[in-house]
């Protein structure tokens, strides 16, 4: 398995949840090598948010892309007025400023991802991401891009990334993207909504290593 971070402040608690685990964690740079008490192997890396540091960040790791999953993962925006704080967003489908859509489905057909969005109960949604080049923020934008695009949560990577990894080889069934909803329509300040964001990323981390690994 593979995890994919945008920020080092979304892994970095992953990677301490790994530890606590008993997950041995050997760092390679940007990617960390992972080793289950039972031998199992798996992967993280830091990818960027921008085009370019995507683009060179799976360039490095094309060789790690038949990975059985590929999980994105890290933190997202409300779009949707109905989101909250600390909910798990299973992202069935991914969009961008342009138009460009792609259906995900290994999200919640992987049998892994599928037991966890389960275990959650109401604290997981399954909806659409829009991957934006800038923040939105204010409660109107935000609802502004719910009715325009449908998509019920924001990020600045998660299209880019699918994109890159798919070019190089990476098989579109195998790629999941599971966010966690650090900020809403009630924090339309940037300053306060990257104060939600390590946070929201401490409680992803658990989650994931606890579910997935």
């Amino acid at each position: 398995m593979l995890f994919i971070f945008a920020h080092k402040y979304e892994a970095k608690p992953f990677l301490k949840s790994c530890q606590e685990q008993r997950v041995k964690v050997t760092p390679e740079g940007l990617l960390y090598q992972l080793e289950t008490p039972n031998k199992t192997a798996h992967q993280a890396i830091i990818c960027g948010s921008s085009s370019e540091q995507i683009d060179h960040t799976v360039q490095q790791i094309s060789r790690l892309l038949d990975a059985n999953l590929i999980v994105l993962s890290g933190t997202a925006g409300a779009l949707s007025p109905e989101l909250q704080q600390d909910q798990l967003l299973f992202a069935d489908q991914l969009l961008n400023e342009r138009g460009q859509q792609q259906t995900l489905t290994a999200s919640l057909t992987d049998h892994r991802c599928w037991s966890l969005f389960q275990q959650l109960d109401d604290r997981a949604v399954r909806g659409g991401l829009l991957t934006s080049n800038s923040p939105i923020l204010s409660h109107t934008e935000r609802l502004n891009q719910f009715t325009k695009t449908g998509a019920v949560a924001v990020d600045m990577e998660a299209m880019k990334l699918f994109q890159a990894v798919t070019a190089a080889g990476g098989s579109p069934a195998n790629f999941s993207c599971i966010k966690i909803i650090a900020d809403t329509g009630e924090t339309a300040d940037f300053k306060a909504a990257c104060k939600l964001q390590p946070t929201a990323a401490q409680k992803l981390g658990k989650l994931l290593v606890t579910h997935l690994i």
